[in-house]
């Protein structure tokens, strides 16, 4: 801790510890603490329901209950134990009595433990409230807060329990308290059962110690001179500077990413819609299975085909035949074919046929353009 870090600078000597002597002697030692007042009457509030408590030679005893807010579900019953006294009676008798203390159930507040230095015990308040807003969900001004020392470590430190409410709920209740005219002098935090003392002051008001004006300015000098040796040390603002400035880096690097995001989706569509067009370019294109299924019906039994390369609608096919002349009209008249020609003059030659034997052929090269047929991937 930022504090803990000016203690020790401190305690090592120098001027800053000959300076926080000379103004311990000045001011006046006064506790964050004093002694707990034991109250004889609790008013615990809870949910909207207030439930009484006296303080008896046998323990506490629960005297009545009556409703200061309308219940807003099933915790806000009233308790049962509404028979041993009417609540207009208990009423009357609330408003004639003096010292009672009222206590917020735990669940409406929160009880936080910290660690602090030794010098902070005369400004313990001060210095809780500057960085209440690190222990609790609110801040000093949002907040009813008071502080205790719960324990002194060996090295000097100081182990404090921090008790806070929202300060709204707090006057809420007080407000329709006084309403009833119901005045309570102190404001506590704990359970139902808890002794009738009072261990917190969620009020504030607990009274200043006199002092001459110096005392006050020595006071407020050792208060100054402790926040500069935590600000040597590393101060708190320090630190939430840089949680700050880790925050703003995540949040650039979750933005870069969110961007890079965009850009992958935009990418994605793009090579879809590529993927889309190269898929139907494919489905548009002939398909060479139904052109060669073609050709072979319409080729006479003597021709036969060598060679057949489409590409796109351009077809060029080469083969054998007795006579090519006759080839090219009779393939003109397949509806999946135009413009058929010899790519070049057709030439004799001698083949071995296995079953025909040795005969004279032509070699054909023809070329043509498909039109028909389209279909999918062969």
């Amino acid at each position: 801790m930022a504090l803990a870090g000016a203690a020790e600078t401190g305690r090592g000597g120098g001027f800053l510890a000959w300076w926080l002597e000379e103004l311990r002697a000045l001011a006046p030692t006064r506790r964050v603490r004093r002694s707990s007042r034991r109250r004889s009457t609790v008013l615990f509030w809870e949910d909207g329901t207030v439930r009484v408590f006296e303080a008896r030679r046998a323990g506490i005893a629960e005297i009545g209950s009556f409703l200061l807010d309308p219940p807003r579900g099933a915790s806000g019953r009233l308790p049962a134990r509404l028979d041993q006294l009417a609540p207009t009676a208990l009423l009357a008798e609330l408003r004639g009595r003096r010292g009672l203390l009222l206590r917020l159930s735990s669940a409406h507040g929160l009880l936080a433990r910290d660690l602090l230095p030794a010098e902070a015990e005369p400004e313990l308040r001060a210095i809780v409230a500057n960085r209440l807003d690190t222990l609790t969900p609110w801040t000093a001004e949002r907040a009813a807060f008071d502080v205790e020392i719960s324990g002194r470590r060996p090295d000097g430190r100081l182990e404090v329990t921090v008790a806070a409410v929202p300060r709204a709920l707090l006057e809420r209740v007080r407000e329709r308290l006084l309403e009833l005219g119901i005045q309570v002098e102190g404001v506590d935090l704990g359970e139902a059962d808890a002794p009738p003392v009072a261990r917190f002051d969620l009020t504030g008001e607990r009274p200043r110690g006199s002092g001459s004006f110096l005392r006050i300015l020595a006071v407020g000098i050792l208060a100054l001179t402790v926040v500069a040796g935590a600000a040597l040390a590393g101060s708190e603002i320090h630190a939430r500077s840089v949680v700050l400035a880790d925050r703003e880096r995540a949040a650039a690097h979750l933005e870069a990413r969110l961007s890079d995001l965009g850009e992958l989706r935009a990418r994605l569509e793009t090579l879809r819609r590529e993927a889309g067009l190269v898929a139907q370019r494919l489905a548009a294109a002939p398909s060479a299975l139904a052109v060669l299924e073609a050709l072979s019906r319409a080729l006479p039994d003597e021709a036969f085909l060598s060679e057949l390369l489409l590409s796109g609608d351009r077809l060029e096919i080469a083969g054998y035949a007795t006579n090519a002349a006759p080839l090219v009209p009779l393939l003109e008249e397949l509806p999946v074919l135009e413009d058929v020609r010899f790519r070049a003059p057709s030439s004799k030659t001698i083949l071995d046929d296995p079953e025909l034997g040795r005969r004279e052929v032509e070699r054909f090269v023809l070329a043509a353009r498909v039109v028909g047929s389209r279909g999918g991937l062969p």
